[in-house]
Order: structure tokens, then C-alpha cells, then sequence
């Protein structure tokens, strides 16, 4: 029979197999809400008051621990007998952790288990999905980013209803975090090492990944993840939350088609992104409009726009930098310019360019 070791190897980059693979990357402490103010159907996450502050706590029922070396049994079984068809099918993420819990909760040896639909479900996110982050990217309604401020720390969220949450969840220890944060940004380009400490990357439905190792983290590791989580505003909504009035959008689309250069500025995660693209449907469909992101397609539109991605930060090549994309736009001959984000040298290319007479948001 194959090891797991070598199981594993086959369907993961040699660098991110996991090191400690019969335990569980991560663990649930048992802190739960003293009033629960929202929970799901299955009362498999919940989350309320605690403490005089908030938590978001999986299980309602702390796991003892003869479940626990259950739970790290049917683990490493169900890697060992399962590994092609959870890890070589190519199915996405939602379908491989809900078959993988289909064969766990099935085992004749889980009838005994009291917990025995919270051991199922720990275990298939910790062999087909990405451990902590795939359970709480599951509820990406709910919560708009996921923090790991220290390895040995409890993993906090932002929920929409709530605010910041700590959850019960602390992973195991760096080995563990850093395995996760490698499944969950695999085939990204991208890894995170001791040769590449820091890494941002874009998942495909939006969310950014932002995460750093102990060389450069004192905690010994640090990841937010902001959730694009389908919650992007468009026009209307912008109208029917408060956040613009109709005629503050009649004239942003007024200023657009003239041509005017628009700059959105605000704090961390005050929405400037979805201001960004929510007024893009602003521009002419017949414009020839050059986006240039750190990571692609996250405001790209429709197919007469044309993205320019920064590749700076991915493992396999430097790639150009964005103060050089501002002026390698220039080249497109664009009616106007979207970026992203302005950090740097950039910003001065911007300008010269609305100079020449590109407008740029």
C-alpha cells in the first residue's frame, strides 16, 4: 500500500505536504456563546455573545477526546483510501468536502460517535477542503474577512451582523497554518516558504489573501483574507443603502462620460472597491479601457476591457511592477485608465498621463 506520505505527494506540491498528517492541523476550544444570537439550520456554527465581547464558534458541543483520536483516525483513512477520488478528480471545493463528508459520516464506526456529524465535518475540511479556512469561507454571507493574528491565537473574523468575532478555532501549530495557506493559494503561481515569507494573491471569486511567515511575523505567522463573497454593490444598491443618492451617481456618470479622472479614497475595507466597480458601469461600452491590478480580473468586465496584471509578487517571475504598467498602458492607446490601487511611483505616471489627456480612475 501507498504511504500517506507518497499519497499526498502525488496531488500536492512537495513543499506543502503536510507534516504532521495523522492530527488534525487545527483544534476547537471549548468557548461558545453565552447567548446565542445566530445560528445555522444544523446548529453546526453559532456564534453571540461571550464574555463582553462576541464569538463564532463551530460545534455546539465541545469534542472529548476519544472523539478527537477518532477524528484523527478516520483522517488518516480516509486520505489512504479516498486520495484519487478527493484529490485527483479535479471537483471544486464545495463538491470534494461534501463527498469526503458523505464517506466519513457513512463508516460503520461512527454510530458509536455522540458528535458524530462535527467529527465528519472537521475531518473532510481537514482532508478536502483547507482546515479552518474553507469551514469559515463557507459562511462568506455572513463574513467579510478572516484574521490569524498569531499562530497560537484564536482565529478572528469580521461578520456582517456582529463585527469582530474570535472564533474557537487556533491552528496546531506554523507547520499546520503554513500547510493550509499553501492548499487554499494552490495553483495561484504562488507559495508561501521560508524563500517567500510574505504573499498576496486573488482567489478566483475575488478574495485576497494577504499572509506572512515567522521570519517576518513575531507571532509566528499572519493571513487576512478578505471574502469578495458575492456581496459586490451595484448601482442600485449603492442607492437603496445609503451609500450615494441618485443624483450623486447622475453626476459621477456624467463626469465619466465627459471624461473626467476620478480618484475614490477611504480607510481599510470601507468599500472603495465596490464604489470602483459599481461606478464603472458607468463608463462607455464603446471605451477602450486599460485595468491594471495587482492580481487579474477583478474588475474586468467586459471583453473590450483589457487587464494588465502586476506579476511582482508570484514565484514563478518578477513580472513588471506597476509604475511600469502605468506607462506600458500608454501604449494600448487607452480612452482610459483603471487602477486598481495607487501605493507608489505610480501615482506619478498616473498624472501624467490625465496630462496627455487619458482619464483615469
Amino acid at each position: 500500500m501507498e504511504s500517506m506520505q507518497g499519497l499526498m505527494g502525488r496531488f500536492l506540491p512537495k513543499q506543502q505536504v503536510e507534516p504532521e498528517y495523522r492530527k488534525l492541523t487545527f483544534r476547537l476550544t471549548n468557548e461558545y456563546p453565552d447567548k446565542i444570537l445566530l445560528s445555522d439550520e444544523k446548529g453546526m456554527r453559532i456564534a453571540g455573545e461571550y464574555s463582553r465581547s462576541s464569538i463564532y464558534s463551530i460545534g455546539a458541543l465541545p469534542l472529548s477526546g476519544s472523539e478527537i483520536k477518532f477524528a484523527e483516525a478516520m483522517k488518516a483513512s480516509t486520505i489512504l483510501n479516498n486520495a484519487d477520488y478527493l484529490y485527483g478528480s479535479g471537483k471544486p471545493l464545495v463538491q470534494r468536502v461534501h463527498d469526503a463528508y458523505q464517506l466519513i459520516i457513512s463508516q460503520s464506526g461512527m454510530s458509536g460517535i455522540r458528535n458524530k456529524e462535527l467529527v465528519a465535518y472537521l475531518v473532510a475540511h481537514d482532508t478536502a477542503g483547507y482546515g479552518p479556512f474553507s469551514m469559515l469561507l463557507e459562511d462568506s454571507k455572513n463574513i467579510e474577512e478572516i484574521m490569524v493574528d498569531r499562530i497560537e491565537s484564536n482565529i478572528g473574523i469580521y461578520h456582517t451582523k456582529l463585527g469582530y468575532c474570535r472564533t474557537n478555532i487556533i491552528f496546531n501549530n506554523a507547520a499546520a497554518f503554513r500547510f493550509n495557506v499553501n492548499r487554499l493559494i494552490d495553483g495561484y503561481g504562488k507559495e508561501l516558504s521560508d524563500e517567500q515569507p510574505i504573499i498576496d494573491a486573488q482567489l478566483t471569486d475575488g478574495s485576497r489573501v494577504h499572509a506572512q511567515l515567522k521570519a517576518v511575523a513575531e507571532g509566528g505567522g499572519v493571513l487576512a483574507i478578505r471574502l469578495n463573497g458575492g456581496k459586490r454593490f451595484g448601482i442600485d444598491r449603492l442607492i437603496n443603502e445609503g451609500t450615494a443618492t441618485a443624483e450623486m451617481l447622475a453626476y459621477m456618470w456624467m463626469a465619466l462620460e465627459v471624461g473626467y479622472n476620478v480618484i475614490i479614497a477611504g480607510a481599510p475595507a470601507t468599500g472603495k472597491t465596490s464604489m470602483l466597480l459599481s461606478l464603472l458601469s458607468f463608463v462607455p461600452a464603446y471605451n477602450r479601457v486599460i485595468i491594471i491590478e495587482e492580481e487579474a480580473n477583478e474588475l474586468l468586465l467586459s471583453s473590450n476591457f483589457m487587464s494588465s496584471v502586476n506579476l511582482n509578487s508570484t514565484v514563478r517571475g518578477k513580472g513588471a511592477d506597476m509604475e511600469a504598467q502605468v506607462a506600458n498602458a500608454l501604449h494600448l492607446r487607452p480612452d482610459r485608465i483603471v487602477i486598481g490601487e495607487l501605493r507608489g511611483a505610480e501615482t506619478r505616471n498616473v498624472f501624467s498621463a490625465a496630462n496627455l489627456g487619458v482619464p483615469f480612475m
